[in-house]
C-alpha cells in the first residue's frame, strides 16, 4: 500500500464521519417569548405540548400564540428535528387533523426571523424561535432557556 493511500483513506473516512454525524450543524436557534409571559426557561416537553396544541394558556392565563419559521430554513430544520423530534411533514399532518377536527388553529408560519420577532413582540402570549444571531436587538420579547441552555 502506498503512503498516499494510507493518508487519503483516513481523511475521507473522517470527513464523511463529520458530515454524517453533524445532523443539524450550523446556526443555533433560540426560543423567544413576549415579555408579558412570566417565564425564564422552558422544557422540551413544554415546547412540544405548545406546538402540538395540547396547551392553550401560559401560567399567567395569557393565551399562547405560537409561530414557526419555515421548515426549509436551517433553524426550522433544527427545531423540528431536535426540539419537536418529528419531521415537518408529520407536524403538518398533525395540524391538518387538529384543524379539521375542530381542536384549534395551527401556529402561524413565517419565512424570516424578523417576521417571527414582529409577531412575538406584538402578541402578549407570543412564542417562536429564531436564529441566535437575530436575538441581539429584541423589543418587547426575550430569549428564554430551553432545558437550561440558551440555544438549541
Amino acid at each position: 500500500m502506498t503512503i498516499s493511500k494510507l493518508i487519503f483513506k483516513p481523511i475521507i473516512f473522517f470527513t464523511l464521519l463529520i458530515i454524517f454525524n453533524s445532523g443539524y450543524a450550523g446556526e443555533n436557534g433560540v426560543i423567544i417569548i413576549n415579555k408579558k409571559v412570566k417565564k425564564e426557561a422552558i422544557t422540551k416537553s413544554e415546547i412540544q405540548k405548545i406546538y402540538l396544541g395540547k396547551v392553550a394558556l401560559w401560567n399567567n392565563d395569557l393565551k399562547i400564540r405560537a409561530c414557526i419559521m419555515n421548515e426549509k430554513t436551517e433553524v426550522g430544520k433544527k427545531f423540528f428535528g431536535t426540539v419537536l423530534e418529528m419531521s415537518a411533514k408529520k407536524y403538518k399532518k398533525h395540524w391538518i387533523r387538529q384543524v379539521f377536527s375542530g381542536y384549534g388553529a395551527s401556529p402561524n408560519l413565517f419565512v424570516t426571523a424578523e417576521e417571527v420577532i414582529d409577531f412575538v413582540s406584538k402578541n402578549e402570549g407570543g412564542i417562536g424561535f429564531i436564529p441566535e444571531t437575530k436575538a441581539k436587538a429584541l423589543k418587547n420579547c426575550k430569549v428564554i432557556k430551553l432545558d437550561s441552555k440558551a440555544e438549541f
